[in-house]
């Protein structure tokens, strides 16, 4: 299993932090110039990725992030992935961009479901089809049988 990722805060942050404590590897896909930490937070991870995984961006050196990049990106991401697995997921989001993208590619959706009254759409993408997970068990089931 390879982890791939936007090198976003959050999620994507921890998965890809946990990926290369326990030896993993791992794909940051940046939405700026490959010389260009962003976000500024995330910087010793980045520094990490391009260490002891791979990282890649499509824009020039010196590009600096920008919220029409994300889009572009994302669908950088999902070409790369197998599964996507989608992680609060807010109406007209990044992540539903990303959600969407994964699905007119043909890839396989992984989400959790989140209480009743929020403003998370994972629930209706589980009832559309994506796949329910609750643990870590249900990820490695359904990573070995896709």
């Amino acid at each position: 299993c390879i982890i791939v990722s936007g090198c976003a805060l959050g999620v994507d942050a921890i998965a890809q932090e946990q990926c290369l404590k326990n030896c993993g590897k791992t794909v940051g896909v940046l939405g700026s110039g490959i010389d260009v930490d962003y976000p500024k937070t995330n910087t010793f991870l980045i520094g990490q990725i391009r260490r002891r995984g791979l990282l890649i961006s499509e824009y020039p050196e010196g590009v600096e992030a920008s919220p029409e990049n994300f889009p572009i990106r994302n669908r950088i991401i999902v070409g790369l992935s197998k599964s996507v697995m989608a992680f609060d997921v807010r109406a007209r989001s990044g992540t539903q961009c990303t959600a969407s993208l994964a699905c007119q590619a043909d890839r396989n959706l992984l989400s959790i479901p989140y209480p009743l009254g929020t403003d998370f759409i994972n629930n209706t993408l589980i009832k559309d089809g994506c796949y329910l997970v609750e643990n870590g068990d249900d990820v490695r089931f359904l990573m070995n049988n896709f």
